[in-house]
């Protein structure tokens, strides 16, 4: 999952969705404060200045879940030659 600013009023929606689905946070720099860093599905941060453990997760996934960010930077998501399944959820539309 990517979250971005979208989700600063959403963690415990976040949270419970992580948790249901069992998959890793990834954070784009706007959401940054939606989720500590502490729980032990969050990822960090994605692009540039991300982490690596975010990295690996964005070329390992099989499915990506964007709530609440538009990010830009295709470079930084899987491949979309892959098997990846996306999908976007924010309240200006998909």
């Amino acid at each position: 999952m990517l979250i971005g600013a979208g989700t600063l009023q959403a963690s415990d929606a976040v949270i419970e969705t992580a948790e249901t689905l069992g998959c890793g946070v990834a954070k784009a720099l706007l959401g940054k404060a939606a989720l500590p860093d502490h729980l032990p599905f969050v990822t960090g941060s994605i692009g540039l200045l991300g982490t690596e453990p975010t990295w690996k997760m964005m070329q390992d996934c099989d499915t990506l879940l964007m709530v609440g960010s538009g990010f830009p930077y295709s470079e930084f998501l899987p491949k979309e030659d892959g098997p990846v399944a996306c999908r976007s959820i924010s309240s200006r539309g998909c």
